[in-house]
């Protein structure tokens, strides 16, 4: 046996044969080193760089924490007991919308595009949606944290360059939760991606402070993307979104214009048995 006593060579078989069953036993995610993404007539464009160079790797660790587990991420990632001092979710605050009712109103005419395709009775179409945040279907909510700048790329003035504080409110089916009561929109843990990718229904909304003004969608200016997760990485504010495939982009908001998301980091993610 090549020279080897039969004890040994069977020690060495053995872990042959656990490293390759590990090999193949855990789900993994890869971190792309230069990732590209669609913008319009441009073709492809290189991804932005995050506030910190250890950011795309400290949470590359934290999703491999669960992934190696074989943990099902499709709703939620959660944030794994050695990160916790680095990493956080960020929360959120359930608005009434009732207490709310212009920004709820703004926000679903947006939502739904009321403007190019009305209601037949906007009314009873408020009270649905209503009824939906209170049975826990869908969600209105602002997440509590502070943002500074810009609404759009018009507003700064040469003459008075004033900023504005912002809120970040999240309105639609809760398609991440799942214990959702209506099945239609149940989040179906499974290892990999969501069923549909979560932003589609649950949009970040660019509004002012005191929750009366909505200025716009929060998206990737590039290609119309969002996310749906917020994080808190080494104290800055980032986006997470989980596509469809398991992969994982994360995007940082850009410090004079916060309704923009600006990718920064992709994870492809790899299931276990499945070959490159």
């Amino acid at each position: 046996m090549n020279g080897l006593p039969r004890g040994l060579w069977c020690l060495s078989a053995l872990c042959l044969l656990t490293l390759t069953v590990r090999a193949v036993s855990a789900d993994e995610y890869v971190l792309d080193s230069s990732p590209m993404q669609p913008s319009g007539n441009k073709g492809e464009v290189p991804f932005e760089q995050p506030a910190n160079s250890a950011v795309c790797g400290l949470y590359l660790e934290n999703l491999r924490y669960f992934s190696r587990r074989n943990m099902a991420l499709s709703c939620e990632r959660p944030i794994a007991p050695p990160f916790q001092d680095r990493i956080r979710q960020i929360e959120w605050q359930d608005l009434k919308p009732e207490d709310y009712s212009e920004l709820f109103r703004s926000i679903v005419a947006r939502q739904y595009s009321w403007r190019s395709n009305p209601p037949k009775d906007e009314k009873a179409a408020l009270i649905w949606y209503a009824d939906a945040v209170v049975k826990g279907e869908y969600v209105f909510r602002r997440a509590k944290f502070a943002l500074k700048g810009y609404p759009d790329f018009a507003s700064p003035s040469t003459t008075s360059p004033t900023t504005q504080a912002f809120s970040y409110v999240q309105f639609g089916s809760n398609t991440a939760d799942r214990f959702n009561p209506s099945p239609a929109w149940r989040c179906e843990p499974r290892r990999g991606g969501p069923l549909r990718e979560i932003w589609f229904s649950l949009k970040l909304y660019l509004v002012s402070e005191d929750l009366k003004t909505l200025f716009r969608d929060v998206v990737i200016p590039e290609n119309g993307g969002s996310g749906e997760a917020l994080r808190l990485i080494n104290e800055h504010p980032y986006v997470e979104g989980a596509l469809r495939n398991g992969s994982i982009r994360l995007m940082r908001i850009n410090t004079e214009y916060p309704g923009i998301l600006e990718p920064v980091c992709f994870y492809h993610f790899k299931k276990s048995g499945s070959r490159e």
